[in-house]
């Protein structure tokens, strides 16, 4: 850090135990190495990551793959650095979130920083600039940065003639929400009730492939599949009304379920 609190470099040597085969080892290492700078700007960096075998079991993911651990140095690094710099761990985290259009060093563009808002409200709801009340009394806060969205996900959507909507979708729902979630989409998508979409996960013989339910991947990486379904079902469905009503595709919207002629909306 300089003497502003800017951080300015990070070094880090890390040891993953992957047990007595590679299995999830080598991808935990990985994750971990770019997690390890965390939601800052950071100039410099090194960091220098192993997977080693030992005469353990194998490892595996468990809410975060890799990320907490080494969030959890780099946070105590920055608490530390606050008290011998005279700043508040709030501020020197402040001064060091990254922005909108900053790179991370493994070449990701940061497009929705969301660190500084979070932390910003909770900041004010639970009032940390005032003194702790009460005795044997003690709060701490860390800001992390983790992958998400890995891997491809496939959806088939399938419209039915009652205007009934069916997702089908490998991944699978460990209970977070997932059938909702994906219903959501496709009827805010498709201009339907939500209620018009059945969700069908993780059937062999009717779904797609999906890598599976980890790192908060699948709002992200199968909603986004079912949005790029629906501009190809609206894309075929416009060029059949364009062309039964003898207007150009540009003419035409999805409002409520139809497609109609933006200028005649009688016509859908």
């Amino acid at each position: 850090f300089k003497k502003d609190g800017t951080f300015h470099g990070f070094k880090a040597q890390m040891i993953t135990d992957a047990g007595a085969f590679t299995h999830e080892g080598p991808a935990m290492t990985d994750c971990a190495s770019v997690s390890a700078r965390g939601p800052y700007v950071c100039p410099n960096y090194v960091i220098d990551g192993y997977c080693v075998y030992t005469n353990k079991i194998v490892p595996g993911a468990f809410r975060g793959f890799g990320c907490f651990q080494v969030s959890f140095a780099r946070e105590v690094m920055f608490d530390i650095a606050a008290e011998e710099l005279g700043i508040s761990p709030l501020d020197i985290r402040f001064k060091n979130f990254s922005k909108a259009g900053d790179t991370t060093v493994s070449g990701q563009i940061i497009r929705s920083p969301g660190a500084a808002k979070c932390l910003e409200k909770v900041r004010k709801v639970h009032k940390l600039d005032e003194p702790i009340k009460g005795k044997n009394r003690g709060r701490g806060f860390v800001a992390i940065e983790m992958m998400t969205g890995l891997l491809a996900s496939c959806v088939f959507i399938k419209i039915n003639e009652d205007g009934s909507v069916n997702v089908m979708s490998g991944a699978s729902s460990i209970g977070c929400g997932t059938v909702t979630t994906l219903a959501q989409i496709a009827a805010e998508a498709l201009t339907i009730d939500v209620n018009k979409v059945t969700v069908h996960l993780s059937d062999t013989e009717t779904t797609p492939y999906d890598w599976g339910n980890f790192s908060d991947r699948i709002t992200l990486s199968v909603g986004n599949a079912i949005l790029i379904a629906v501009e190809d079902i609206k894309k075929q469905l416009f060029e059949i009304v364009a062309e039964k009503f003898e207007v150009s595709i540009d003419d035409l919207e999805l409002k409520n379920g139809r497609v109609m002629v933006k200028a005649l909306p009688e016509k859908s």
